[in-house]
């Protein structure tokens, strides 16, 4: 009973150490490649949309939330910050840090480091492999793609978006096979953050959301028989 008893505890403070070693593992290789976001001057880019995102935190950071030019989005009110969570956010952290270009790269360095821990905590809650888990979340944060549209694309909403995708399969995985009020709420949350941020991200997820509902279902059903 004794054996039986430390299995449990000793399982985990294995996930326990691992989940620190990969919060560690994130934030220094974070450090390594996308460190240059955080030097001195302009956000590096390559023609992609960098100053364009990068006005509209300068401008939330500068004036606030009121009317501008309308030759963005038309002026129409709700689009002039759209998708405006990540806007916010990183004007918000200009605001703490005192200087609106060093707010939007912590925001798009926080990506990086998001990105991980959501997919580590998804996979974990999945697979239930604390291994599995820690591989998934440095892959998906340091995907070429992400990497990518951090710098030199410079895709705020976008990037932020990416690092709250994996919790739309949290949301099927919870329906399907159930789970604590921690994960739900985490799971609500981490959605309409999404909605708020890059709206079209949610929608790339709802072909992948119906693929793993329907292995899920089927996985289920096999179980039950």
């Amino acid at each position: 009973m004794m054996l039986s008893a430390r299995a449990p505890a000793e399982r985990r403070w294995i996930g326990l150490l691992l989940g620190v070693l990969h919060s560690l593992t994130v934030f220094f290789v974070s450090s390594m490649i996308v460190g240059r976001l955080l030097e001195l001057g302009y956000p590096p880019s390559a023609g992609g949309d960098t100053f364009g995102h990068l006005f509209k935190v300068w401008k939330l950071y500068s004036e606030g939330y009121r009317p501008w030019i309308k030759d963005w989005y038309c002026g129409y009110p709700f689009l002039r910050f759209y998708p405006p969570l990540a806007y916010f956010l990183a004007a918000y952290v200009a605001k703490l840090a005192g200087d609106f270009i060093l707010g939007y790269k912590l925001a798009l360095f926080a990506s990086y480091i998001l990105a991980g821990f959501s997919m580590y905590y998804v996979a974990l809650r999945i697979c239930r492999s604390e291994l599995g888990a820690w591989t998934a979340g440095v892959l998906y944060a340091f995907s070429e793609w992400h990497l990518r549209m951090g710098a030199p694309e410079g895709n705020l909403p976008m990037t932020l978006g990416y690092s709250l995708a994996p919790l739309t399969l949290l949301s099927v995985h919870l329906v399907v096979e159930g789970g604590s009020r921690c994960d739900f709420l985490l799971s609500v949350l981490g959605v309409s953050a999404l909605i708020y941020t890059h709206h079209t991200t949610l929608i790339s997820s709802l072909a992948p959301m119906g693929i793993y509902a329907l292995l899920a279902l089927v996985a289920r059903f096999r179980r039950m028989e």
